[in-house]
């Protein structure tokens, strides 16, 4: 057996194994990227348009999401599209979903600041 079918035999057990595992991920990093500038051209080869590029900024954007599932509480639980968030489901109480909204929110401006300070232009 080559190289190249033992890592896709070993690739496909591991697919495999998927429905037997539990992963639990405690939240994630969003950074929202900005890119500001003027139209310069059409592109030739292609219909797109060129950016000529002034400058960016990146903010934080994941703890939103969690704050706005701590606002939006008392309507979630009517609507089907949200009825399965956290809060109406009950996996989570009110008062944990803020607090990890808050914390994703902190954890990521600071991750920012570190990164992103003195790159006003990438």
């Amino acid at each position: 057996m080559t190289k190249h079918l033992k890592e896709v035999e070993r690739l496909r057990k591991i697919i495999e194994a998927f429905p037997k595992v539990t992963i639990t991920v405690l939240g994630d990093l969003v950074a929202d990227e900005f890119v500001y500038g003027e139209i310069s051209r059409v592109s030739r080869e292609a219909p797109v348009l060129i950016l000529k590029h002034r400058e960016r900024t990146v903010l934080p954007g994941g703890g939103a999401n969690a704050v706005n599932m701590y606002v939006d509480r008392d309507i979630d639980d009517r609507m089907a599209r949200t009825r399965r968030r956290p809060i109406p489901s009950g996996r989570m109480g009110p008062t944990a979903v803020l607090a990890f909204g808050i914390l994703l929110s902190t954890a990521a401006t600071a991750m920012c600041a570190a990164t992103c300070i003195g790159s006003k232009n990438g």
